[in-house]
């Protein structure tokens, strides 16, 4: 008995070192979904498409795009990718708050981001833009740091739902400037932003996606760049550091992760795909045309981020004692 188990114990080490490999070369062996915990027609969404039909080509592999809205800020369709099979035919591909800060607010989220999901890369940045109606009576930062602490309770700031990053941005934008600030949540970015345009609510942050175009076209004021520096898209919008907010900084990144326990070889593949379609001309273009900036990275750095990213938010949401219940 005890010389067969060492003889289990001897082949399994060569056994898992010669499949591990072989798993990678033969994926993917069938369809690859892509989980967006979004509605269609979103930044993250976009995304998604324009890089499903890259890893399509280069796969030549079917590769679907499933939109799974739902839960708090994209927890529902992230958590059925953490809980998926952990071999790469399932992504996630989402806004960084499943990645970092739904966790910290939400005591029922599904699954804990830093174990449960495999970075694979960064696929886009875009920095939030703080926007105002275009008849508001302040036209930079300060300005409206001003008015708001002359007038208590009179500047309403949309977000895309309590959680949000525009829910936490504003609220950081309180904390850091004393400005009072009264935060009115909506079902998502696009009737908030429907709302600042009939005027009905006075400032937002959204990410740049989402805004630059009512920006270009005078429909709302720029008031800063949340970036660590300025946009290319609006060089000559300046950023909240600029304005005298030492170390302000709110971006907004869209990132690929496959559930937790995935095969390193396959996340590297994975990666290594993902980074290719990203710095592909064809896809800089579309992003750079809606104001974001193309991602790349390797699944350490993304790692590393994540990290990073929660740890700064947690003293925000601490700080600004901000709960959801």
């Amino acid at each position: 008995m005890g010389h067969h188990i060492t003889r289990r114990a001897c082949f399994a080490v060569p056994l898992r070192a010669l499949t591990t490999p072989a798993l990678a070369q033969d994926f993917p062996s069938r369809p690859v979904r892509i989980v967006v915990p979004f509605p269609a027609g979103g930044a993250a969404d976009l995304a998604a498409r324009w890089i499903a039909q890259k890893l399509a080509t280069t796969w030549s592999q079917t590769v679907v795009v499933d939109n799974r809205p739902g839960g708090a800020n994209g927890n529902l369709g992230a958590g059925q990718v953490a809980h998926a099979a952990p071999d790469g035919h399932t992504l996630l591909l989402s806004s960084s708050g499943a990645f970092t800060t739904n966790a910290l607010l939400y005591r029922d989220t599904p699954f804990d981001p830093l174990h449960d999901l495999a970075p694979t890369s960064i696929v886009m940045v875009a920095p939030n833009l703080l926007v105002a109606r275009a008849e508001a009576p302040y036209h930079t930062l300060p300005e409206l740091i001003a008015y708001a602490r002359a007038n208590p309770g009179a500047v309403r700031y949309a977000s895309q739902g309590v959680g949000s990053t525009g829910h936490l941005t504003g609220a950081y934008l309180a904390l850091v400037s004393g400005a009072d600030l009264v935060h009115v949540p909506y079902r998502g970015s696009v009737p908030a932003v429907a709302d600042l345009l009939a005027g009905n609510i006075d400032i937002m942050w959204d990410t740049i996606t989402s805004v630059l175009p009512h920006v270009r076209e005078a429909r709302l004021q720029g008031l800063a760049t949340g970036g660590a520096g300025r946009t290319p898209a609006l060089p000559g919008l300046p950023t909240a550091a600029e304005q005298g907010l030492a170390d302000f900084v709110s971006v907004g990144w869209f990132a690929v992760a496959a559930p937790g326990g995935t095969p390193l070889p396959i996340i590297e593949r994975l990666s290594a795909a993902i980074r290719d379609a990203v710095q592909s001309p064809e896809i800089v273009r579309q992003m750079t045309e809606l104001g974001a900036l193309p991602g790349g990275g390797t699944p350490e750095a993304m790692a590393g981020y994540m990290r990073s990213e929660t740890a700064r938010w947690k003293r925000i949401i601490d700080q600004a004692n901000i709960s959801v219940n």
